[in-house]
């Protein structure tokens, strides 16, 4: 598929301090996931334990590589207790996921949006997509020097883009507002792992990454 992929945008983006410019290729992300959100599929309940399964898992696997500080590693556990009365206090259905929302699986040729690797499509819960982008978007400020918050313009536009595309809701726009802290932590602690970052810049990734389950719990 000829065209740039979401990573090369957003290296041109924040490297050129263009970010304005990366805004139509979020709208047409934006787009894409509600196209695949929106398909008919088996009306069923989001459970919350593949969230929690997941964070005991990167949690697991952190501590594993020494990324996690002892003191770090309570306050995982604590804050993931903290965060179910919410999950569960906000339901939604199961939508048709990408899975496997990175930068790179997403590409633009000719005006359009483009998923690839689909090896990971299955049903669930639709912060799993949208989440894993607004963690790629903080991550693309972040490791270039910029600083986490630098993406949060582009975060919120991306989930206006979102919302505004399926129609949303009140419901729905609120359970994505205040349950996104929590699935974007787990995105970050997902990115840290990776061994071709610096291991500074890891540390760094899960320190914003408990700092945004804690902030993000108090606005519940």
């Amino acid at each position: 598929v000829a065209g740039p992929d979401l990573d090369a945008c957003l290296a041109q983006a924040v490297g050129q301090g263009e970010e304005r410019a990366l805004f139509p290729r979020l709208s047409q992300l934006a787009r894409l996931l509600a196209f695949f959100h929106g398909r008919p599929v088996p009306p069923r309940q989001v459970s919350p334990q593949a969230a929690w399964g997941y964070a005991a898992r990167l949690r697991g696997q952190l501590a594993a590589q020494g990324l996690l500080l002892p003191e770090e590693e309570r306050i995982l556990g604590e804050e993931m207790q903290a965060w179910e009365a919410a999950w569960l206090a906000f339901p939604d259905r199961e939508v048709l996921l990408h899975g496997d929302a990175t930068p790179t699986n997403f590409l633009f040729p000719d005006g359009r949006a483009v998923a690839l690797d689909l090896e990971r499509l299955r049903l669930g819960d639709r912060l799993f997509d949208l989440s894993w982008v607004a963690g790629e978007l903080r991550h693309a400020w972040g490791w270039r020097g910029r600083g986490f918050d630098g993406g949060e313009e582009a975060v919120r536009y991306f989930f206006r883009e979102y919302l505004r595309t399926l129609k949303a809701d009140a419901a729905l726009t609120r359970r994505v507002h205040v349950l996104n802290p929590f699935t974007m932590a787990l995105a970050e602690l997902r990115i840290a792992r990776n061994s071709y970052l610096s291991w500074d810049y890891r540390r760094s990734l899960v320190r914003e990454a408990l700092a945004c389950l804690v902030h993000g719990r108090r606005s519940l």
